[in-house]
């Protein structure tokens, strides 16, 4: 264990501080943070998770982050504003409860949001299949608010239905979309004030023409592709087209590879 001593540069400690957020080992980190508390907490609260029902064993997706209750983040936030200005990455993942009840957990994360004002992503996502229309209205302000800050560089969408695909109009610095919904809303009029993406990811929808017009408008590098049957291929044809000419990586999210083969070859 480091101990504290002033003949030891803060640089120093802050390299050696690194390499455990490198390994993402945040019980480590927060076992020092009562020693460095300055120089740990830009690492700790880098990139965080909030759960609304914290699972008993976190999912490979969510160990890259430090997961903290919300109840803890916004006392932490009181006490220490400062630490608002480390957060570069918050992922919230909210539950499908019935009878639907928007509970406290919602409430309170839509009001640490507007703190984290240097955020480069955000990612709202939800265990089990949610819609939008169901989400605590000032948490749908909060995010929106969120994804419309300078900073954000990604937006994870993920499991949320009827989510309003206008709000990432002048998003001007947003490069990586990640849409993993089956049904979006969108009006045609803002396809032209859409951000020039480097990297998509999406589900196959019933309806991808208005996909293939925002895919066009941009400068894709990557493309991920998440389908739930081979008969899937043939409909994101057209959007593959739209964007061959700077495509760099495409991705196909499937369990199925044996079935495709008459897809993919003719």
């Amino acid at each position: 264990m480091l101990k504290s001593s002033p003949t030891i540069p803060t640089e120093l400690v802050d390299h050696i501080l690194g390499f455990l957020h490198s390994d993402r080992d945040y019980d480590t980190l927060e076992t020092c943070s009562g020693i460095f508390p300055q120089v740990i907490d830009r690492h700790l609260y880098s990139q965080i998770t909030v759960f609304e029902d914290k699972p008993e064993t976190i999912s490979n997706e969510y160990k890259g982050t430090y997961v903290v209750d919300p109840d803890d983040l916004s006392f932490i936030l009181l006490r220490h504003p400062h630490i608002a200005n480390y957060v570069r990455l918050i992922r919230i993942v909210i539950s499908k409860k019935f009878p639907f009840r928007a509970g406290s957990f919602q409430v309170k994360v839509s009001s640490i949001l507007p703190t984290l004002s240097r955020i480069e992503s955000i990612a709202l996502c939800a265990s089990d299949l949610h819609s939008w229309y169901l989400v605590d209205l000032k948490l749908c302000t909060a995010v929106q608010s969120s994804i419309r800050l300078p900073s954000i560089k990604e937006v994870d969408i993920s499991n949320i239905d009827n989510f309003p695909l206008n709000v990432f109009r002048d998003c001007k610095n947003l490069r990586r979309l990640i849409l993993l919904c089956q049904l979006c809303r969108f009006t045609g009029k803002a396809v032209d004030e859409f951000p020039c993406l480097l990297s998509l990811g999406i589900e196959i929808q019933s309806d991808m023409a208005i996909m293939t017009r925002i895919v066009s408008s941009c400068t894709l590098h990557t493309l991920s592709l998440s389908m739930t049957g081979p008969m899937d291929l043939p409909r994101c044809r057209t959007l593959i087209e739209a964007c061959s000419a700077t495509l760099v990586n495409l991705e196909l999210d499937h369990s199925f590879w044996g079935e495709l083969s008459p897809f993919l070859f003719n």
